[in-house]
């Protein structure tokens, strides 16, 4: 596992004022570890040089302390949030019966507004799964994302870099990613970029052209990406990581409360570091509330 900068921001408006810079190594605790035995998930030996590892999405199963000290390591409870799912097992079709009837029409209105906006008239998107495909994908992709909302507001646009490309045709010559792009009037509005871990498909990348959003790209993206995914052998879930978003509400099956843990060294640095984001964070919820009375009133 290779360790990475882990940024503590200290934020205000969805503004980083300032950051503590923490090195450590990623761990997907998804459906593997509670925040109960999340621990067992560390090595008994921490290399030298890493602050420590940060366990993504453990459920959450009791009262857990924002902060606590044990023998020279601190835990800190990072964002608590819903993650969805949805569950592939089964058909399309019988998916579809688990939503509500208004539900359902509106992502059958949705799909029909999409198809006859397009100038043939037809749902037109491709799938790229081979390492000679992708080619392709990044060509018609990479642009798209650099002017998506997801690229402008937090970084979260599909990366262009020569490793993640390298890396991308390794994952796809093993069978384990799947990339989708979306195509309104031959010209390429919406993408998917899908790795499979575990045989569970991970929502890592999505984005669509905000010009086209009142035909909801995003969503029309995912009922197709859903219906391809549940006639593959290979995979059995859909995650759709940490955060939340209508979309993930309107497509998931599962509902799971969960949290991000940061496991890291109890240094004097790190503890001052921590001890001030823990402050930071309280004071801007009290903040938060004493504006939120007084609008009230």
């Amino acid at each position: 596992m290779t360790a990475t900068v882990f940024p503590l921001r200290f934020t205000l408006a969805n503004r980083t004022l300032l950051s503590a810079s923490l090195h450590v190594v990623h761990i997907n605790g998804f459906g593997r570890f509670t925040t109960d035995d999340a621990w067992t998930a560390l090595p008994a030996q921490w290399p030298k040089g890493l602050d420590g590892y940060l366990v993504h999405s453990a459920q959450v199963t009791g009262e857990l302390p924002d902060l606590e000290r044990t023998g020279n390591r601190l835990r800190y409870k990072l964002a608590q949030y819903t993650h969805y799912r949805t569950d592939l097992r089964g058909s399309f079709d019988d998916f579809l019966k688990t939503k509500a009837s208004k539900t359902r029409s509106t992502l059958r209105r949705k799909l029909r507004k999409f198809t006859e906006a397009d100038k043939n008239e037809r749902l037109n998107w491709a799938e790229y799964r081979r390492p000679d495909e992708l080619d392709e994908f990044f060509e018609l992709a990479i642009p798209l994302a650099h002017s998506t909302y997801q690229a402008k507001l937090f970084d979260g646009a599909l990366p262009d870099t020569t490793s993640f490309i390298e890396q991308s045709r390794s994952l796809a010559e093993r069978g384990k990613l799947r990339c989708y792009l979306l195509f309104l009037n031959e010209a390429p509005v919406a993408y998917l970029y899908s790795p499979i871990e575990d045989r569970t498909a991970v929502y890592a990348y999505l984005g669509y052209d905000e010009a086209a959003a009142a035909l909801s790209p995003g969503t029309v993206l995912q009922y197709i990406v859903h219906q391809q995914l549940f006639d593959d052998p290979e995979v059995d879930w859909f995650d759709f990581t940490e955060g939340e978003g209508p979309h993930k509400a309107l497509f998931a099956t599962e509902r799971l409360s969960c949290c991000n843990i940061l496991f890291i060294r109890d240094t004097a640095k790190i503890r001052w570091s921590v001890k001030s984001h823990v402050l930071w964070n309280h004071t801007i919820f009290m903040l938060k509330k004493v504006m939120s009375c007084k609008s009230m009133n």
